[in-house]
């Protein structure tokens, strides 16, 4: 099980106790359903396209 502070790319040292929550949460119920994946996948798509946009 990984640690809280490795869910998290912070600046700083403050987490907040909601992402404390979903951090835990996330790591104890590890099996997603078909549609939970499906939208991870979606919206990972989505982060990569705005962190390397394609030039036209």
């Amino acid at each position: 099980m990984m640690s809280i502070m490795n869910c998290f790319k912070t600046a700083g040292n403050y987490v907040s106790e909601i992402d404390t929550f979903l951090c835990l949460f996330d790591q104890s119920n590890f099996n997603k359903s078909q549609s939970q994946q499906n939208e991870i996948e979606e919206y990972q798509q989505l982060f990569n396209q705005r962190d390397n946009p394609k030039i036209n």
